[in-house]
């Protein structure tokens, strides 16, 4: 279970099959019943504790290593997809084994998705960045930044939001 409190306060709620739903409090709503593909092997925590910080779960989405290369003490890799024509080159920045640099490139090599990942929390089983940056470019002449931060990061601790249930009112 994750507690967004803003932009809007938010709870992301996942079963043991991994399916995700959102709950938004102030309003009520939840995205039950939209087939809006949330799961929650798509999200920065699962990726972390389940240890694909290797490639940040682009090899689900049909991407595959093509090249790794060092460049000023920084680990570069470099993945590709056929399917993917829009977005076919993806590289992935790693300082100390960890991902600090993260970009979706356009056939011409331009990057149109940029996200930062800094400072690193450390706990017993694993590594988790509590700085996201992510920078969206829809146009060339605009951009987007988001930037996420993850704070009160409880390990093995009971906690009674780990037992959080959407109420049975919530919905669309």
């Amino acid at each position: 279970m994750i507690h967004f409190h803003a932009p809007e306060e938010m709870f992301v709620v996942t079963n043991p099959l991994g399916e995700a739903r959102v709950y938004f409090p102030k309003t009520g709503k939840d995205n039950a019943g939209e087939n809006i593909g949330l799961s929650s092997r798509d999200e920065l925590l699962f990726l972390f504790l389940s240890g694909r910080v290797d490639d940040l779960g682009v090899t689900q989405d049909g991407y595959r290593l093509v090249s790794t290369a060092n460049e000023d003490g920084l680990l570069k890799k470099t993945f590709v997809s056929e399917k993917n024509g829009n977005l076919p080159r993806v590289e992935i920045v790693y300082q100390n084994y960890l991902p600090i640099y993260l970009a979706y490139l356009d056939p011409s090599g331009k990057a149109v998705n940029k996200t930062y990942f800094s400072n690193y929390s450390y706990f017993q089983r694993f590594v988790f960045p509590c700085r996201v940056t992510n920078i969206t470019y829809p146009t060339p002449r605009d951009s987007s930044v988001t930037r996420t931060l993850y704070s009160n990061l409880k390990v093995d601790v009971d906690d009674p939001l780990f037992d959080y249930d959407i109420p049975a009112a919530g919905g669309r």
